[in-house]
């Protein structure tokens, strides 16, 4: 899968990055952001994310898988947080685990989903961490 190219500027999409190294789960996932009209970036686990990041990517929105070979989500998470400008980006947290209301408020994510979660459920919390994040 490669990043929707869309020309920059003030009407640009959104730029949505998708990190999760199961093709399944990537498949919904992305489907639910081209959906939706916004731009996707996959990468297959959190190193290849931070490199897009490195490389100049700024999404204005996160759907973080926790598990993940090489680098899990907790792990990509605590790095990203220290990238000048990537501070505030809201994560949405997709994982197959039982996620507590702790977890979520330790690492101020906007959200999280169970993996499997149907792609209307997945695309409403798109569309809302999108519309309430500031930049919006």
């Amino acid at each position: 899968m490669s990043p929707s190219s869309k020309t920059e500027g003030r009407n640009s999409p959104k730029k949505v990055l998708v990190v999760e190294d199961l093709p399944e789960a990537m498949f919904v996932m992305v489907a639910a952001v081209h959906e939706l009209g916004y731009s996707v970036y996959p990468a297959a686990d959190g190193v290849e994310a931070l490199t897009l990041i490195k490389n100049g990517l700024m999404p204005d929105l996160i759907l973080l898988d926790l598990h993940m070979p090489r680098m899990n989500g907790i792990q990509f998470y605590n790095n990203l947080r220290s990238i000048p400008g990537a501070e505030d980006v809201p994560i949405i947290l997709i994982s197959s685990d039982e996620l507590t209301a702790d977890l979520v408020i330790a690492l101020n994510l906007f959200g999280h989903a169970h993996k499997g979660t149907s792609r209307d459920n997945l695309r409403t919390l798109i569309k809302s961490a999108l519309t309430t994040s500031p930049g919006s």
